[in-house]
């Protein structure tokens, strides 16, 4: 099988022959002929798609958990490639290799460990509220989650990376339940719920007052009994 233009016509080996592009892509004459080149081969199935190397998969879960531990006993600021490196195991090169520098690095350990809202079929108001409020008590309450995001709260007020992903967190929390609210508006049910952000805020503010300020527990009977009262006050009957 050949294509004008270019060595595509070669044996099976090139079947795993892996082309390797720059990160940041050339500049100049030569840039389009690359991409083109590369293209024609995808195309042709002459490269496979690089696999990544199960060691490199396990370092960075390693390097990753190790920043986050890190992060909940020390803080932020402590959080350098130094402690990471001597908590984890794994060499300051690496490190490097793999996340460009670290605050790329605290900012993927963060997600990963607060990790998806996720999962919520919007259905039945009360489930799906309940659901949701449950996921904001956990990680709240529970390590090192509970300690991160107090260490999140704090620091983005200095720091305007942190204080991007603090917002990142605090928009995906209350959009969740925003969207089961709408849904249930839409259904003729909370009929006099002004908007789901307003509802969301409403009973994400008690569950971080109690989590965060008065550091007790959120009982399963309380968080019932607040989405219960705010079902109440909306117009679920």
């Amino acid at each position: 099988m050949a294509a004008s233009g270019g060595p595509v016509g070669r044996s099976a080996e090139s079947k795993h022959t892996i082309v390797r592009l720059e990160a940041q892509p050339r500049r100049g004459a030569n840039a389009t002929p690359l991409l083109h080149y590369a293209t024609r081969l995808l195309h042709y199935g002459l490269v496979s798609t690089p696999t990544v190397d199960p060691r490199i998969e396990r370092t960075r879960r390693v390097v990753l958990a190790a920043a986050a531990d890190v992060i909940a006993r020390h803080g932020f600021p402590r959080a350098t490639i130094d402690a990471i490196a001597t908590r984890s195991g794994v060499a300051r090169s690496t490190i490097y290799r793999n996340w460009n520098g670290r605050m790329e690095l605290l900012l993927e350990a963060v997600q990963a460990r607060f990790g998806p809202v996720g999962g919520v079929a919007v259905g039945e108001v009360r489930q799906d509220l309940l659901a949701l409020c449950r996921h904001l008590a956990n990680l709240l309450t529970e390590e090192p989650t509970a300690s991160i995001a107090a260490s999140l709260i704090l620091e983005s007020r200095r720091d305007p990376s942190l204080r991007a992903l603090h917002r990142r967190f605090a928009d995906g929390r209350i959009r969740a339940i925003a969207d089961v609210v709408e849904a249930a508006k839409a259904r003729g049910e909370l009929h006099r719920a002004p908007d789901g952000a307003t509802v969301a805020m409403d009973l994400g503010a008690a569950i971080f007052f109690r989590a965060m300020v008065l550091r007790v527990p959120i009982e399963p009977d309380w968080l019932e009994a607040h989405v219960d009262d705010c079902l109440a006050r909306y117009g679920t009957d």
